[in-house]
C-alpha cells in the first residue's frame, strides 16, 4: 500500500515537472541546441511510449467502427470496415503532419507541445487499453485539426473528404441502430489495442427486453449465467424506481445470448419449482 502511494506520488511529481519544463520551452523565444535535443528527445520518448501501448487502440477510436460495434452491438461489413480504416489513416496522416510542422517551426506550437505532453503523461499512469480512456485525447486531436485546417479547405481536401465519409457512414449506422427492434440485437466480443484486450458489447445492451420479461413473469429471484454485475446492477436500479409485482419463490435464469435469439441479446428462462429447489440446495454451504 505504501509502495503504491509512493509510486503514485512520484508519477504526479514527474508529470508536473515535465509539464512545466515543456511549457517553459514552448513559450521561450530562445533556442539552445543542447536544450533542444533534450526537449525533442523527451517528446520522441513520449510519442513512442504512448504508441507502443496505446497506438492501436487510439487508431481504432479514430477509425470509429469498433467504437460503434462496442456500444451498440452493430456489426459492419468488411467493406465498411475497410473504408473506416482508410479514413482513419488519412486523419492520422494530417494530424501528425500538422504536429511535426508545429514542433519543428515552433510558431504557435503550444497546442502541439501540450498534446505530446499529454501522450507521455497519460502513459505514465496506465498502459491498459479502454476506449473511454481516449475521449479527451480524441477531442484534443479534432480540435487541433480544426484549428490547423481553418480557412484552408482546398489545401486539405483529402482530410475533409475522409471526415465527411466517416460522418456519413457513422450517422447512417446510428440511424439503423435507433430504428431497429430492441429485440434484434446480437452482442459480440471485440478485440482492442495491440494486446488484443477483449471487450463485450453485451454490457451496453438495452435493458427493456429483460425488464419486460421480469415484469411479465413476476420474477422475484434471479440466477446469472455470467457477468452478474453488468446484468444485475441495472435491474436493481430499475427495481428501486419502478418495481414490478413479484411472486414469492418465482425465479429465472438470465445471461447473455451471443447467437442472436431475437430476445434483445439475453437468455431469459423461467425456472420451475423443481429447478428452484435444486438451485437452493446447491447454494447451501
Amino acid at each position: 500500500m505504501i509502495n503504491q502511494l509512493i509510486n503514485r506520488n512520484i508519477e504526479h511529481i514527474l508529470a508536473v515537472f515535465i509539464g512545466i519544463l515543456l511549457s517553459i520551452y514552448a513559450f521561450s523565444p530562445i533556442s539552445n541546441l543542447g536544450f533542444d535535443y533534450i526537449i525533442y528527445g523527451i517528446l520522441l520518448f513520449f510519442t513512442l511510449s504512448f504508441f507502443a501501448f496505446h497506438g492501436v487502440a487510439l487508431f481504432q477510436v479514430i477509425s470509429n467502427y469498433k467504437v460503434i460495434t462496442h456500444v451498440y452491438s452493430f456489426e459492419y461489413t468488411y467493406l465498411c470496415q475497410f473504408i473506416f480504416l482508410i479514413t482513419g489513416l488519412i486523419i492520422c496522416y494530417y494530424f501528425f503532419l500538422f504536429l511535426i510542422k508545429d514542433l519543428m517551426e515552433r510558431e504557435n506550437s503550444l497546442f502541439a507541445f501540450f498534446i505530446i505532453s499529454y501522450l507521455g503523461i497519460f502513459t505514465l499512469y496506465t498502459i491498459r487499453c479502454s476506449f473511454r480512456y481516449y475521449l479527451i485525447l480524441y477531442a484534443l486531436m479534432f480540435i487541433y485539426l480544426a484549428l490547423k485546417s481553418t480557412g484552408q479547405i482546398r489545401t486539405f481536401i483529402p482530410l475533409f473528404t475522409a471526415l465527411g465519409i466517416s460522418i456519413l457512414i457513422t450517422n447512417y449506422s446510428l440511424f439503423c441502430v435507433f430504428n431497429r427492434s430492441s429485440n434484434f440485437v446480437k452482442p459480440v466480443h471485440i478485440r482492442i489495442g495491440s494486446n488484443n484486450q477483449i471487450e463485450n458489447s453485451a454490457h451496453f445492451l438495452p435493458n427493456t427486453p429483460l425488464i419486460e420479461f421480469l415484469r411479465t413473469h413476476k420474477i422475484s429471484k434471479m440466477y446469472f449465467l455470467s457477468d452478474r454485475y453488468f446484468i444485475e446492477q441495472p435491474i436493481l436500479f430499475y427495481n428501486l424506481n419502478r418495481s414490478w409485482e413479484q411472486i414469492p419463490g418465482s425465479s429465472a435464469t438470465i445471461g447473455y445470448d451471443y447467437s442472436g435469439n431475437f430476445n434483445g441479446g439475453y437468455i431469459c428462462e423461467e425456472n420451475d419449482s423443481s429447478t428452484n429447489s435444486l438451485k437452493k440446495d446447491r447454494e447451501r454451504p
